[in-house]
């Protein structure tokens, strides 16, 4: 009979935290400062959290990589700049993205030129 699994330990669920959860919230948290403490643009909230939710992971996903070893090292200020970091993205990227959506939905297409044979 194979050994049961060890019961996860306080440590196992902080590192999965500062790898997981903090930085995906940290996203969404600059995303609702964005819209209630900065606001300017009439986009529904709704509409960024939706945008932000593929945005999210192609963001992050890349900091944490390239941030890894800082994230191990248990450099706080280093880790709280990354934080910043992505917390700025969710802030300031998604808004243009959402911008440049409408933008381009209310553009009228360009007409069919038709070729001379």
């Amino acid at each position: 009979m194979p050994p049961l699994p060890a019961e996860p330990s306080a440590g196992d669920f902080n590192l999965i935290a500062r790898e997981l959860i903090i930085p995906y919230v940290a996203y969404f948290l600059g995303v609702f400062i964005r819209r209630y403490g900065l606001p300017g643009d009439n986009t529904p909230l709704r509409c960024m959290l939706l945008l932000a939710i593929p945005l999210n992971l192609t963001i992050v996903t890349p900091i944490l990589l390239a941030s890894y070893s800082i994230i191990h090292a248990g450099a706080i200020y280093s880790y709280l700049v990354i934080i910043g970091i992505i917390m700025e993205q969710g802030m300031v990227v998604h808004e243009m993205m959402a911008k440049r959506l409408r933008e381009a939905a209310e553009a009228t297409p360009p007409r069919p030129v038709a070729l001379a044979g």
